[in-house]
């Protein structure tokens, strides 16, 4: 669910940094993640242009107790 949901989110989302007084600003936007296979597990990515690479932050809302997702992003379709 998340590698199909972040590859989307690699191609839909276009970041820019904004140049204001010579000094870069962060451009960001928030893309919902929805459960998928009835996983209970939903949330939020936010990306955020940092210069020359871009911060993700997950937020994950009903993860199993003791679950684990991995998170990573795979280019093309």
């Amino acid at each position: 669910m998340l590698k199909r949901f972040l590859a989307s989110v690699g191609l839909a989302a276009v970041l820019t940094a904004t140049v204001v007084g010579g000094v870069f600003a962060a451009q960001s936007v928030t893309v919902p993640i929805a459960a998928q296979n009835n996983s209970g597990i939903s949330g939020t990515a936010t990306l955020t242009a940092m210069g020359s690479q871009t911060q993700v932050v997950l937020s994950l809302t009903g993860e199993p107790a003791g679950g684990s997702e991995p998170a990573h992003i795979h280019t093309g379709t």
